[in-house]
């Protein structure tokens, strides 16, 4: 059945090549059945099924050279890429050139970085159990193309985070990525997350019993420059509030008319901006 719907159709796909390789007990023996089949004229799409179960044996053997070899000979440059990943005598230069292969990435160093990060997430679906340093790789790529193109400081320390989480508080690396993330969020001006982060990187300092002194420094001139800017937010509101309350009561005084408001409105208004800009003013001076 399965041969005749393959030659009605013109070509075998990768389950109907899978079917071929049942009673043939290992993997290796498996291969040669396969690589035999490949010296044999086939259509294109049959082809490209042997070779994607080629690139299936190879992996249950270990061999990621191979696996990389056939699924690039059948055009998969990405699957290509995350199995060469897994080979440490592979450089990320050639990683990198492979991506570029891709259709979709070609030579966009960020989309392949991208892809990188992607994978990384869900690490044992791509890389398997066994191959979580496939995966710290894709991370450790991933993150030093984003540096090097100038990603967004957002972007960036997000990975750093995710790697710092995967990495493990007891790695120094990622307590250092941890930090990193701290600096970028400070950046940002996002000050609550940048603090956040700092108060974490100092508990996992003192669970270690590792100096803390500089970090506590950085802590306290974070918590300062926070204080200056609600500071700085409090004057500008108590200004605007009080001027602004002025302005509409002393024009209903004098009975000068502002736009549409009606003088009752521009009462009211005039006493919420004043008691608005009262309260700042407290709490301003409270903190000065």
């Amino acid at each position: 059945m399965v041969k005749k719907e393959s030659a009605k159709r013109g070509y075998m796909t990768p389950q109907e090549v899978e079917a071929h390789l049942k009673g043939i007990g290992t993997s290796n023996a498996k291969i040669t059945y396969l690589r035999d089949m490949i010296n044999h004229k086939l259509s294109p799409k049959t082809r490209d099924a042997v070779y994607e179960n080629l690139a299936e044996q190879y992996s249950k053997i270990g061999n990621y050279e191979r696996v990389e070899d056939s699924l690039v000979k059948r055009g998969d440059y990405k699957n290509a890429a995350i199995a060469a990943l897994k080979n440490p005598e592979v450089t990320d230069f050639h990683i990198l050139t492979l991506l570029h292969n891709d259709r979709q990435i070609k030579f966009n160093d960020i989309m392949a970085a991208d892809f990188l990060a992607e994978i990384s997430k869900d690490w044992k679906k791509y890389f398997g159990e066994k191959n979580g340093s496939a995966a710290n790789r894709a991370e450790d790529m991933a993150l030093e193309i984003y540096k090097k193109e100038g990603r967004h400081h957002r972007e960036v320390a997000e990975l750093e985070l995710k790697i710092a989480e995967n990495r493990g508080p007891d790695s120094e690396e990622g307590r250092h990525l941890l930090y990193n993330a701290y600096e970028r969020y400070e950046i940002l001006g996002d000050n609550k997350t940048a603090e956040a982060l700092l108060k974490k990187y100092i508990k996992l300092l003192k669970e270690r019993k590792i100096n803390t002194e500089v970090a506590e420094e950085r802590l306290e001139e974070l918590r300062k420059k926070k204080s200056d800017l609600t500071s700085r937010l409090s004057s500008v509101i108590a200004i605007a509030g009080v001027l602004g309350g002025l302005f509409f009561l002393s024009t209903n005084i004098t009975g000068n008319a502002i736009a549409n408001v009606s003088q009752s409105s521009g009462n009211i208004l005039g006493a919420v901006l004043l008691v608005i800009g009262l309260v700042a003013g407290f709490f301003w001076v409270k903190k000065k």
